[in-house]
């Protein structure tokens, strides 16, 4: 069964009316020389960058020079360049009525540089745009898409050959010199950091990850140097189906986290799926990172089977009443064979959790009856995928423990004098009492030897209450008696 790609992105970030900055810096070259055609075996690295032709201080002709300039690229291996702009200025004109057409290429690296042996040319780069006058102090040309395409072939340095088209470079009227190095401006976006911290619904990713029928979300720390808003790519398929991969993305931003959201019926039951995630940011050339290490979960829609329940304090259906409330007992679950438990849900109303001794094991809990008559503990099994069994409802029929409250004047009294209120235990006995008047605070009294005790207080006019509970001698508080008496109010 293929992954629907029906799915919510949670905690979305708006896309942004303009890209993200980039890493802006600049450049000079590693290394730099000139050739020169009046000296062919050799090249020279002083003075300023010739091209074209020139006659020297000592009035000697050099011809058709051409200056080489070499740009480590390692800096910015492994991301996208946005913009480069490539510049220099002019030195000196030889003159000022001939038109500048001055050239910059890429080349291939330089090997033993001379004009006998010079690399060969690849691209012609666009420009130059120059400030104005006879000689400029600033010329210009766009690198970008050169620079560009070498970081993204791996390149580890990229040279450019400074020089005059072949028909003006004999020709000395042509001939300029420039400062003898190129600086080079740079847009530079390094890619995202690849994703960490990879969870299934907010579990860790681990092998043994299992979820139910239920919404599912996976989620990824990203992370971005360049601090670049950037969009999340979770790619999701069946381990043993890769070709039923799909791919969903969420907006996210630098040091956060982003999530998708599986919903429910979008993922088979019994198939086991792998992700993994990368990050895009969203800049005007998109660099992404490498995909993280995959994650993986299983989908389990299959509930386990009924546990079984046993006590010796509290026996199923017993021939007479036993325990009393607030009377623990001791209760045994078992997995009934389900493998794949890994706890139980227990309680009058299964509110409570315990965690099984192994998979597929049991658990044993100290459970005390809320209230006397019959008592129902339900119990459910709960497998590793959070699925719960059907109830396993416990009979027992549970003592009366509550203490007995009396009074010599019955539920009447008058106004003005103390009443007297005489306590007896109840089945569990008693050590001493604690009551509460009119919902006062709650008052404890010591019982006496046989477990009575008594007590005379003052009360209020008309209705009035008591509320008696007995304590044992292991410290179990009994359920609540409750006497209620009216005092007359005399002249009424």
């Amino acid at each position: 069964m293929a992954l629907s790609a029906s799915v919510a992105v949670l905690a979305a970030v708006p896309v942004l009316a303009t890209p993200a900055a980039a890493e802006i810096g600049y450049a000079v070259p590693s290394s730099w020389s000139y050739i020169d055609l009046s000296s062919p075996l050799r090249s020279f690295d002083q003075g300023d960058a010739p091209v074209g032709s020139w006659r020297d201080e000592a009035g000697r002709f050099h011809f058709a020079a051409k200056s080489y300039f070499t740009f480590d690229l390692t800096p910015y291996q492994g991301g996208r360049v946005q913009r480069v702009t490539v510049s220099t200025r002019e030195t000196s004109v030889n003159d000022c009525t001939k038109p500048r057409t001055t050239q910059l290429w890429v080349t291939d690296q330089p090997d033993h540089l001379s004009w006998l042996h010079q690399p060969a040319l690849r691209s012609m780069l666009p420009g130059p745009g120059a400030a104005p006058g006879c000689v400029s102090s600033y010329l210009e040309w766009d690198a970008a898409a050169a620079v560009n395409a070498a970081v993204q072939a791996g390149k580890r340095s990229i040279t450019f050959a400074l020089r005059l088209p072949i028909e003006h470079q004999l020709d000395p009227a042509y001939g300029r010199h420039h400062r003898n190095s190129l600086t080079m401006y740079i847009d530079h976006n390094e890619p995202p950091y690849v994703p960490t911290n990879l969870s299934n619904g907010g579990k860790p990713c681990a092998e043994g990850s299992f979820f139910g029928n239920t919404d599912l979300s996976l989620s990824a720390f990203v992370d971005d140097p360049n601090h670049d808003h950037m969009d999340a790519t979770f790619a999701i398929w069946p381990v043993d189906r890769p070709d039923q991969r799909r791919e969903l993305t969420a907006a996210g931003t630098f040091g956060s986290f982003s999530t998708v959201v599986l919903r429910q019926g979008t993922l088979a039951d019994g198939v086991t799926y792998q992700w993994a995630v990368r990050a895009t940011d969203r800049t005007e050339v998109p660099a992404a990172s490498a995909w993280s290490e995959p994650c993986r979960f299983t989908v389990d829609m299959t509930p386990p089977g009924l546990p079984t329940v046993s006590s010796t304090d509290y026996p199923e259906n017993p021939p007479e009443p036993i325990g009393g409330p607030g009377v623990p007992g001791r209760f045994t679950f078992d997995a009934n064979g389900s493998a794949d438990v890994v706890g139980f849900r227990y309680g009058a109303f299964g509110e409570k959790y315990v965690a099984a001794d192994r998979l597929g094991g049991s658990a044993t809990v100290d459970f005390a009856p809320d209230w006397s008559g019959p008592f129902a503990l339900q119990v459910r099994s709960v497998d590793r995928a959070g699925n719960a069994s059907e109830t396993r409802s416990y009979g027992f029929f549970v003592r009366d423990n509550t203490p007995t409250v009396t009074s010599p004047t019955g539920e009447g009294g008058t106004l003005g004098e103390l009443k007297r209120f005489d306590f007896s235990p109840g089945p569990s006995g008693a050590v001493a009492y604690d009551y509460r008047l009119n919902f006062g605070p709650v008052e404890t009294i010591q019982a006496n030897p046989d477990g009575t005790a008594s007590i005379s207080v003052e009360v209020a006019p008309e209705f009035n209450d008591i509320m008696v509970w007995s304590v044992s001698a292991t410290g179990v508080r009994s359920s609540p008696n409750w006497f209620f008496f009216y005092i007359e109010v005399p002249g009424s």
